[in-house]
This record gives structure tokens, C-alpha cells and sequence, in this order.
């Protein structure tokens, strides 16, 4: 199953236009705990999602990215490589009591509501 999953997600990752429209965001960390104990421990994960409303008023609720450290310079990085025009647009930004992404909150989004 994996090898017909696999390439559908390379191709979802490699499109780009899913960091359009997007003015709420979310941002949480996530530990991924491997089943198989040749692998080791967690692996912390920052993931974003967009958490805007469609043409219908319907939230999204969808992921945009998942990336490697559970930092504020993992968020911060991954908002600077959206570009300033992405940053723009986003108005609302959601996330957890953790200050790190507060931190990159406030210097990648400054045009943005922070909502805890």
C-alpha cells in the first residue's frame, strides 16, 4: 500500500500552491513515539495548519507541513521560507501556550492576532 501512497504525498508536498489563501494558521507540536525499538525515541515534530475558512464559511482544518524540532526557530525558519507575501496574509494565528512559537509569532507575523 505504501508504494502506491508514497508518490501522492511527494506530489502533495512538492505543490506549493497549498500555502495559498491561507489567514489562520495553527501551530502545535507533535512527538511521534516509533513502534519499532531499532528506531530511536521520539521525534519531535512542529506542524502547521491551515485553519481558515473556505468559500462556505467551513473551516479547512488542514496540514500544511510537518518539520523536524519542536522550537520556535523550527516555526520561525518554516514561516521565513514562506516569504513575506504568505506572512501578509495571515491574520489569525493559533497555537499552544508555548512561548517559542509565540516568539516566532511575533517576529514573522506581525500583522497577525495570536489566539491561544
Amino acid at each position: 500500500m505504501w508504494r502506491a501512497v508514497e508518490p501522492e504525498l511527494v506530489k502533495l508536498a512538492a505543490d506549493e500552491a497549498r500555502f495559498d489563501n491561507v489567514t489562520t494558521l495553527g501551530v502545535d507540536e507533535h512527538i511521534w513515539h516509533h513502534v519499532d525499538p531499532r528506531k530511536r525515541g521520539p521525534k519531535e515534530l512542529t506542524g502547521m495548519v491551515d485553519l481558515s475558512r473556505g468559500s462556505t464559511g467551513k473551516t479547512r482544518a488542514r496540514l500544511l507541513d510537518l518539520v523536524p524540532g519542536r522550537s520556535g526557530k523550527a516555526y520561525a525558519s518554516w514561516l521565513a521560507e514562506r516569504g513575506e507575501t504568505f506572512q501578509r496574509n495571515v491574520k489569525v494565528a493559533a497555537l499552544d501556550p508555548f512561548a517559542g512559537y509565540k516568539t516566532a509569532i511575533d517576529d514573522k507575523l506581525e500583522d497577525a492576532t495570536a489566539v491561544c
